[in-house]
């Protein structure tokens, strides 16, 4: 019994750092992904700008724009596979994904109790009542006007349990310390999960990897735009806030505040007029060099 408990806290700890760490943990990629959206989103309302004001300002340059564009799908459609990918939480190739963490909890969710999920997963009291009547008896036993510094345990032990109830199905006067999570409530993760398997099996035939004419047929994503951009971004965020505040005590965070002027330097030119002319020879310097790649013999290998 003890040693189960100690390879169930193991596991809850690895939970919690799925979802923290910050090289790549889950937050860590979805905060990624919402700066990037924005960012992306502010790119287009400068062209759209510059179409309803013509004449009006500089037109952006249509060679940058399409870098910025798909560096922006790439990064959003890979994040996306990032967070759905199926491997395991653990072991040498294990991944910090969604679907990983889920696929864990389920795998062990005959043990994850009510009290666990009050006391293990979020350090809480158990038994919040009893924490209420001793703060209650404490106040009666003050002298009228005395400065209290109140306790937020039992409030957010109270929210814990009601969590819980949702997701056992257990009303508040049939409570058990021995109460378990649903299997519907695992199932109804993964579906909402399956909705944008579509994105990660085209990132796998047509951008991790270089799939054959075979391999890609019936995996590509046909107008595919920022308003489906948004909708998968919604999807996941839902779902880590969700199975990060239940199985990790850590929700999600809205969008960064930039620590320094977004929008400096939009107003004016990327470059001088004189500039110009320095960045054609740049290019033809690029140009000369691609080209003589091309002039490998075979006596070079």
């Amino acid at each position: 019994m003890q040693e189960r408990g100690t390879r169930l806290k193991a596991r809850i700890r690895n939970w919690k750092e799925a979802f923290s760490d910050e090289t790549s943990g889950i937050y860590s990629t979805l905060a990624d992904l919402h700066w990037k959206y924005a960012a992306f989103r502010t790119a287009v309302a400068i062209i759209r700008h510059a179409n309803d004001h013509p004449g009006k300002g500089h037109h952006p340059n249509r060679m940058l724009f399409d870098l910025i564009a798909e560096s922006f799908w790439m990064g959003t459609l890979l994040g996306v596979r990032r967070l759905l990918d199926r491997g395991d939480l653990t072991g040498d190739k294990g991944v910090f994904s969604l679907r990983s963490v889920i696929k864990d909890v389920e795998a062990c969710s005959g043990q994850l109790t009510r009290r666990v999920f009050v006391e293990e997963i979020a350090d809480l009291p158990y038994d919040y009542e009893a924490i209420e009547r001793a703060e209650y008896e404490h106040l009666k036993s003050l002298p009228p006007g005395t400065p209290v510094w109140g306790s937020t345990e039992a409030f957010t032990s109270r929210l814990r349990h009601e969590h819980f109830d949702f997701l056992s199905g257990v009303s508040a006067p049939d409570r058990r310390p021995r109460d378990k999570i649903r299997k519907e409530i695992f199932d109804r993760l993964e579906a909402r999960l399956t909705t944008l398997d579509g994105i990660a099996k085209h990132v796998s035939t047509h951008i991790a990897h270089a799939g054959n004419s075979k391999s890609r047929t019936g995996w590509e994503l046909s107008q595919f735009d920022t308003r489906d951009a948004r909708s998968a971004l919604k999807e996941l965020t839902e779902v880590a806030h969700l199975a990060g505040g239940w199985f990790a005590y850590d929700g999600a965070s809205e969008l960064a505040v930039a620590q320094y002027d977004k929008f400096e330097g939009l107003d004016l030119p990327l470059i001088s007029t004189e500039g110009i002319e320095d960045l054609e020879r740049n290019w033809q310097r690029v140009e000369q060099d691609i080209s003589s790649w091309l002039l490998v013999k075979a006596t070079d290998l």
